[in-house]
């Protein structure tokens, strides 16, 4: 997307989103006596009616439940104001997008004239006469309930944040907005909504957060600062560098080369000279070495004697014909014949190795080994292969020796973005996954899922019916995501929903045989419950005291997570308390008995204290979710992560916890994605490019980059990537060591 096309879009956002907070806050102050500076009326106004005295009790029970996480009075009102204005927007952005996929009717490019409308008001004549537009509303609002039913986190109209409604004259502007010709073009684009989310907050906003004389400070004050100080899209190329030497690079040595992965990952690095080599087995340290390139490590006197296992480092029989020497026994032969001729061997060093392996292979079938003239032979083999392997490495044409990987089924294969914004990395990483799973489906060497305990094949009964399955699947089990802003959870999801619809649209999946999507695993890093009163009342009514402890813990645990994200170790605070006899068998049964107590309990009362439960319950599912995810390990994560100081409240804790990355968050977030990772499991990260030669991050270096690392590749980016961030910054991938 062209830098005009963004200004357009960034336009628009800051037009549409001071349209609707006008608005929004009239409504507030005039009709609801609730005011941006957070006085709150104490009991509404007779001039309300029933609904609206109800709507204005949810409101006010948003407002509450942002104040007991902490916000001033002030702060409470001007965030909700922020939020009913945030929801709204995407909601029309996203009807725009939806309406390019043809995944609705038309319903907002020509307002009351639309098609959809049209059609609605076919089955009630009426509507259209009901004052200030009120039948255009209700059409709107059964779009958003029909949608709430897969992309509940935006749609839902049951949310506080939903309340308020533009009045017409506003309504009618936003429409103008949206509708402009300037932005036609970008409707149909995935990334259109991560660019509405970044730019929702301007660029005047970001720097006044850091400007001492307008009230600002160097580090953030809080978490909501720190997400928006941190809000920078991400390119594409640089999503599509870091995702295809990940995802990419794994599933290519899964499949020894053999995918199409090869050709689409156009980022991969693969250099000419790779060479499969099979797995260690028992053999001598130096072979070990010399795989990961060390050549030096080859003996001085290195002979047939030694050569076994070196030569068994790769399968000549696979790698002769894929490199066009063909059959390996015929040029092995050949070669064999011409050294004997003449008296030396002579090749580059593949060449060699797959004679070595060959004549390895011919005295393992005969059963002879190799004396006099034979064995000098190849003594002189040996040597040769030495020294040109060494010649080799000085021009760097020396072979690089990949280890194939075990093959998982995809079902197992799992991504994360530890602070996933608008969900960039984790689109892309949907469109290798589509391929993937093509290519697990007609494998004969698929094998067996962990969930199912069956490969693909066994699970769907042909090609076909797991198309129709795999853009649920890819949701379901593939891509995790984690921000300590709300709002990403909105984009995220609903970026992933739509693309997963235009993948069943692609593969021809007709809108009545699509599988309805109800799972994603975007998850809202945040204190896990504010409201304190709620919190007992729900332990209460637990009935079960290991259950209760259970989730006591779980809520002090979570304490900084709306700062911290996922580099609050909440798996281990938790099961600290395990170890401490407080929770007894942690998380297996509970976590399920909890997420079926808080719908029970939400559904138990009606009015503003429900709105307060369900709040509650938003809460405390989020919380469960983030547990969840620290609990597992992912074969990938990807990530932008915030960058510069902590908030103060959290950087006790960070230094605490990460004394080798504490200079700078990112390289907290680097080291917590190794360790979210096993072995051999793959982290790409684009950050500022200090830690690799600043003084300060000497530690982060050789603890993390080196001892708990591999850096794989690493491309050094410079200044203006991230859009207006002042920052330089590097692209890298690092795998998992032991």
């Amino acid at each position: 997307m062209d830098k005009d096309t963004r200004n357009a879009i960034e336009r628009s956002t800051q037009r549409a989103r001071k349209l609707l907070e006008e608005d929004f806050a009239a409504q507030l102050d005039g009709d609801f006596d609730v005011h941006r500076d957070g006085e709150v009326a104490a009991t509404a106004g007779k001039h309300l009616s029933a609904r609206q005295a109800f709507s204005r009790e949810r409101v006010v029970a948003a407002i509450e439940h942002k104040r007991s996480a902490g916000m001033s009075p002030a702060d409470a009102a001007r965030d909700y104001l922020r939020d009913a204005a945030f929801t709204t927007l995407n909601r029309f952005v996203a009807l725009k997008m939806l309406e390019a996929r043809k995944l609705v009717q038309e319903c907002i490019t020509k307002g009351e004239q639309s098609a959809g409308y049209g059609e609605f008001c076919g089955m009630a004549p009426g509507l259209p006469l009901l004052p200030e537009s009120a039948g255009y509303r209700l059409y709107l609002e059964s779009l958003f309930d029909e949608l709430s039913t897969e992309v509940k986190v935006l749609f839902d109209r049951r949310d506080p944040s939903s309340v308020l409604w533009p009045k017409r004259a506003t309504f009618e502007q936003l429409l103008e907005i949206l509708n402009a010709i300037e932005l036609a073009r970008v409707w149909g684009e995935d990334e259109t909504i991560g660019w509405v989310y970044q730019f929702f907050n301007g660029k005047e906003e970001r720097a006044a957060m850091r400007d001492v004389k307008q009230g600002g400070s160097q580090a953030p004050r809080n978490s909501r600062e720190l997400a928006v100080r941190n809000q920078f899209f991400t390119p594409r190329y640089v999503v599509e560098f870091l995702t295809d030497n990940t995802l990419g690079r794994i599933w290519y040595e899964m499949r020894r080369g053999d995918t199409t992965l090869a050709q689409k990952c156009e980022y991969m690095v693969r250099p000419p000279n790779e060479v499969w080599c099979t797995e260690p087995s028992d053999r001598e340290p130096w072979v070990d070495q010399v795989i990961k390139g060390t050549w030096s490590a080859i003996p001085e006197d290195f002979d047939w004697s030694q050569s076994s296992a070196f030569a068994h480092v790769i399968n000549g029989y696979e790698l002769a014909p894929s490199i066009g020497l063909g059959d390996a026994s015929e040029f092995a032969n050949a070669r064999s014949t011409a050294a004997q001729r003449m008296g030396s061997w002579e090749g580059s060093a593949v060449e060699l190795w797959i004679c070595l392996f060959f004549e390895h292979r011919r005295v393992r079938h005969s059963g002879f080994e190799p004396e006099g003239e034979h064995l000098r032979a190849l003594d002189v083999l040996c040597q040769r292969l030495r020294t040109v392997l060494l010649e080799e490495a000085e021009s760097s044409k020396a072979p690089r020796f990949v280890l194939s990987r075990a093959k998982k089924d995809p079902r197992d294969l799992r991504v994360l973005d530890p602070a996933c914004g608008s969900g960039h990395f984790l689109l892309y990483a949907f469109d290798l996954l589509l391929v993937i799973y093509e290519e697990a489906y007609v494998d004969p060497e698929s094998p067996k899922s962990e969930a199912t305990g069956k490969s693909l094949a066994e699970d769907y009964p042909s090609l076909d019916a797991l198309k129709k399955a795999v853009p649920g699947l890819v949701l379901a089990h593939n891509l995790h995501g984690v921000d300590i802003d709300p709002r990403c959870a909105q984009i995220a999801q609903l970026a992933l929903w739509m693309r997963a619809q235009r993948a069943c649209k692609d593969l021809g999946i007709g809108r009545a045989e699509r599988a309805q999507i109800r799972r994603s695993n975007i998850v809202v890093a945040e204190p896990l419950v504010a409201d304190e009163q709620i919190a007992k009342e729900f332990v209460a009514k637990l009935g079960d005291p290991e259950l209760g402890r259970v989730f006591t813990s779980l809520v002090e645990s979570l304490s900084l997570a709306g700062d911290l994200g996922l580099l609050l170790r909440v798996e281990q605070l938790v099961a600290r308390q395990a170890k401490r006899g407080q929770t007894g068998d942690l998380f297996a049964p509970p976590e399920e008995r909890i997420r079926a107590a808080l719908e029970r309990f939400v559904r138990e009362e009606a009015g503003a204290t429900n709105t307060r439960r369900r709040l509650f319950a938003e809460d405390a599912v989020q919380g469960v979710g983030m547990l969840a995810i620290a609990e597992r390990k992912f074969d990938v994560v990807l990530m932008n992560p915030p960058f510069g100081a902590i908030t103060a409240a959290a950087k006790q804790t960070l230094w605490k916890g990460y004394a080798h990355s504490k200079d700078d968050v990112y390289g907290a977030f680097v080291e917590r994605g190794l360790e979210l990772t096993p072995q051999g499991g793959m982290v790409g990260a684009i950050t500022s490019r200090t830690g690799f030669f600043l003084s300060g991050f000497k530690n982060w270096r050789e603890q993390v980059l080196q001892k708990d690392g591999r850096l794989c590749v690493l491309a050094d980016l410079g200044a203006g990537v991230l859009d207006s961030a002042m920052v330089e910054t590097a692209a890298y991938c690092l795998e998992r060591r032991a």
